[in-house]
């Protein structure tokens, strides 16, 4: 009687390759705009990898676009460097920079980091160099006035959460805080030049 020849034994590779997630973090760490990185290969996307998470995390911040390319029968997953991020132009949330708004925040930032007083209105409006709309045709002025109009914006950017504002009663300087930094304007007890003394 024969014996049964032995059973046949197949090694069968790992059908996805993928780089480790350390690398491809070094790799967006130095890579220039532009550049690709072939962090995977194979028939299926390489989910059970660390490295699928941190290119997910890379997607999701702006840092690399995803891309894949077919390489004989497998799929090659790609991911390409982005340029950086133009610097945002709003100063806090739903905020342009370039807006009355914004300056005036800007304005009031630069004063409290720097400890001084609150300026007035009047002062404010003078150094962003708010004027008075005017009709040419019939020399009349309207809308607000520049120090109505940076009393409006203050109570705007309060109401907005951005800064809050200390009334210290007549005569007296407010002390507003930047609610994002923390940071007050200093306590004056120099009476506003601004008729009644209140931001």
């Amino acid at each position: 009687m024969t014996s049964a020849p032995p059973p046949q034994r197949f090694s069968i590779g790992p059908l996805t390759r993928a780089i480790d997630a350390a690398d491809f973090c070094r790799w967006l760490e130095i890579a220039p705009a532009g550049a690709r990185i072939e962090y995977a290969e194979g028939p299926v996307e390489p989910r059970g990898f660390p490295v699928w998470e941190a290119v997910k995390k890379a997607v999701a911040s702006g840092a690399v676009t995803p891309h894949r390319t077919i390489r004989g029968t497998r799929t090659v997953f790609l991911a390409v460097r982005c340029p950086p991020r133009a610097p945002s132009s709003r100063v806090a949330p739903g905020i342009d920079s370039e807006s009355d708004e914004g300056r005036v925040l800007a304005l009031l930032a630069r004063e409290a980091g720097a400890g001084r007083p609150c300026p007035t209105h009047s002062v404010i409006a003078i150094a962003l160099g708010m004027t008075r709309a005017c009709d040419r045709r019939t020399r009349i002025t309207r809308g607000q006035r520049p120090a109505e109009r940076v009393r409006y914006l203050i109570g705007k950017l309060c109401r907005a959460g951005v800064i809050s504002v200390e009334q210290r009663g007549p005569g007296l300087r407010p002390i507003v805080t930047i609610v994002r930094t923390g940071q007050q304007t200093a306590a004056d007890g120099q009476r506003a030049m601004e008729r009644g003394g209140r931001v």
